[in-house]
């Protein structure tokens, strides 16, 4: 998020990546995931991105911040809520940036019917 410590040639590429995501958030990962809408709902001050096995790193490039979140048993369904969990518990989502990434703090558990059974909740507190 902050490449200052890297080559210039490495930091100069890693910087373009960081303009690029926020002139296209649409680009990083589709129109309804949580990376998308995390760098659209805060104009590209926070950026993140879903990994393999349950990851997710974020980076406040102006702040020089970055978080890593992983799920211990590896799936993706706790993710998003989590990872939005742990923003609000840093401080570093504003209100209305809470209120357009509503949707992903306690996502719904349906059964097969579409029924809604549950919900899944972010159950920590960052020390």
């Amino acid at each position: 998020g902050k490449p200052d410590g890297l080559s210039a040639e490495r930091a100069d590429a890693c910087r373009r990546i960081i303009a690029a995501i926020r002139r296209e958030p649409s680009y990083l990962a589709g129109s309804d995931r949580f990376d998308t809408r995390l760098a659209e709902a805060t104009g590209g001050r926070i950026i993140g991105k879903m990994g393999a096995e349950g990851l997710f790193a974020v980076t406040v490039p102006d702040e020089g911040l970055g978080l890593v979140l992983k799920i211990e048993d590896g799936a993706q369904r706790a993710l998003y809520c989590a990872m939005f969990e742990a923003l609000v518990q840093l401080g570093l989502l504003h209100a209305r940036e809470m209120e357009a990434l509503a949707e992903f703090r306690e996502p719904k558990v349906t059964n097969w019917q579409g029924t809604v059974v549950g919900s899944i909740q972010a159950d920590f507190k960052l020390t």
